[in-house]
């Protein structure tokens, strides 16, 4: 794999941020990430603050995850 080097960090970060929410199944992984990191800390605000998700999103991932397993993320 070819090394890229990038002198601004704000740039990597909104292009690797773009690139998690233009692919499908990128976002379904970030929404399982997501509801992990709160099934393991049960800290949903935290989960919102190392995300960039709103609580209120979190909230609905997590239901969603409760009425339908694994499947209600998709």
């Amino acid at each position: 794999m070819k090394r890229v080097l990038y002198s601004d960090k704000k740039e990597l970060i909104a292009l690797l941020q773009a690139a998690i929410h233009e692919d499908e199944k990128s976002r379904i992984l970030h929404r399982m990430h997501v509801v992990l990191f709160v099934l393991e800390t049960d800290n949903l605000s935290m989960a919102s603050q190392v995300f960039h998700d709103p609580i209120r999103t979190i909230q609905h991932w997590l239901k969603k995850l409760r009425e339908g397993g694994l499947a209600g993320l998709y």
